[in-house]
């Protein structure tokens, strides 16, 4: 039945509630997903909570003066719902104790009421005092009395326990509960009449632990109790140090690059200029210097740093940097400078690279390879344009499958790499980004020839053709 309040009565087994009609009609228009109840039972006046009544049995009836009869095992109720349209204060929220790591550190802690806060702070105020104490506590008209946050130590909140109750003398085992911690999170907890919320492994920063009740006629306590913590960071969670560490990588990988510039330099300088055993010796000497200073210095330093640092970013920079310089360290190696070498690195260079994308890898390499010297600016130069071209197909293909070729016949080598994704158009010479460019011009330096097939929708073929050189001597 709807009173003349615009609520709603029902009769139930479980004794009589009240419901706003609102508060329905915004359940049924999905602008709420519960809706409030009052109930009342044998402890509001009712003879029996059971209301007697069938389908087609009327259990209730409202009369001109507004009033409500409803039939129960017990005899007739009667409900003024202008008698009780005010309902009982809500209970006063106390935080009794919270609990850090099982050690207490705040105990018997109590809410104060906005008045009783008010009066407090101004009596507070006006006696003699310090600026700081003065300052530890913060008052806002109509609000709680809020403490200094309590600091904690880093690491101290690996478990947080808050144990509350409420102070009600009507019912108080019907009280219920609800909790959130802000600064983690937004959404309330109602938790019925269980008194203690538990938290693990809370991140540095600021939160405040809010608690309400609601007494049993659903009259919530506002803005009810609230415990303040600060938990300190370690110095490598601040801002600063996660700052510094990658200006730090970031410098090295700099400094890594040009020192690598000026040797590649110096190496390129000494190849063209050799014409002679001693000076390819002197190249050599070189290059297994460049190599074997790389991987000492460099790559130790950088998998310390790995090791040592606990933030995520920092470990995989550094890592994927370790990646690079073994890469540089294959390139640069003269042991390496053979036809042998440089087919199995390529195709297991490709699987590593398609591994965990989402691509389909299909990779075609020659079983049988001739033994043949591979100076090393080759061997880069192939490397790269492979790298590139893979990194192109992930990144603007949007392939499902990539193929990728090496032949070897009439002494030149043919690499190839096809996808099966949406193409490119290649009616004004266009295509995204520097990397065709970067690739047609190593191909070129090699002598060799870059081709690239696509139609729009049908994939992508990239095809190089290099001259393989005659009559390399040994690297010695």
């Amino acid at each position: 039945m709807e009173d003349d309040f615009g609520d709603l009565w029902i009769g139930h087994d479980r004794g009589v509630y009240r419901v706003a009609k609102s508060a329905l009609e915004a359940v049924a228009d999905r602008r709420a997903t519960t809706a409030e109840c009052v109930n009342f039972d044998e402890s509001d006046g009712l003879l029996s909570r059971e209301i007697n009544g069938q389908v087609s049995t009327p259990t209730a009836c409202k009369t001109p003066d507004g009033r409500l009869w409803f039939c129960t095992q017990g005899g007739l109720a009667v409900v003024d719902p202008r008698a009780v349209r005010g309902t009982d204060p809500p209970p006063l929220v106390v935080i009794e104790q919270v609990f850090a790591d099982d050690e207490p550190i705040h105990i018997n802690g109590t809410a104060e009421t906005p008045i009783s806060a008010a009066a407090d702070a101004r009596e507070r105020q006006s006696n003699s005092g310090s600026k700081a104490q003065r300052a530890a506590l913060s008052l806002q008209e109509g609000s709680l009395l809020v403490p200094a946050p309590t600091r904690l130590a880093p690491g101290r909140a690996r478990t947080m326990e808050f144990q509350f109750t409420a102070n009600s003398f009507n019912f108080p085992a019907r009280v219920r509960f609800a909790y959130r911690l802000e600064g983690y999170e937004t959404n309330w907890h109602h938790v019925g009449t269980r008194r203690m919320a538990h938290y693990t492994n809370l991140d540095p920063g600021e939160y405040s632990f809010r608690v309400r009740a609601a007494n049993h006629h659903g009259v919530w306590s506002e803005p009810g109790a609230v415990f303040a913590f600060v938990l300190a960071p370690y110095y490598w969670q601040t801002w600063a140090f996660k700052l510094g560490a990658g200006l730090f990588a970031g410098l090295a990988v700099f400094s890594t690059g040009r020192w690598q510039i000026r040797k590649l330099r110096k190496l390129h300088r000494l190849e063209r200029e050799q014409d002679n055993v001693e000076r390819v010796a002197a190249v050599s000497r070189e290059r297994q210097g460049i190599a074997r200073d790389i991987h000492d210095e460099l790559a130790t330093a950088l998998a310390h740093i790995a090791q040592l640092s606990p933030d995520y970013q920092i470990k995989a920079l550094a890592n994927e940097t370790i990646g690079k310089i073994s890469e540089l360290n294959w390139a640069h190696n003269p042991r390496f400078d053979a036809l042998a070498n440089l087919v199995p690195y390529l195709r297991e260079y490709a699987a590593r690279f398609i591994t965990d994308t989402r691509l389909e890898p299909r990779l075609y390499f020659p079983a049988d390879v001739p033994e043949r010297q591979i100076p090393g600016l080759i061997r880069r130069h192939l490397l790269s344009v492979l790298n590139e071209a893979l990194h192109s197909v992930l990144k603007h293909a949007e392939a499902r499958c990539v193929e990728v070729q090496l032949s070897l016949l009439d002494s030149r080598l043919t690499l190839s790499i096809v996808d099966d994704g949406k193409g490119v158009s290649l009616a004004n010479g266009s295509h995204p980004g520097n990397g065709l460019a970067n690739m047609r011009g190593r191909v070129q330096e090699l002598g060799g020839i870059l081709a690239i097939h696509s139609i729009p929708g049908n994939g992508t073929r990239l095809e190089i053709s290099i001259p393989l050189p005659r009559d390399v001597k040994p690297i010695l």
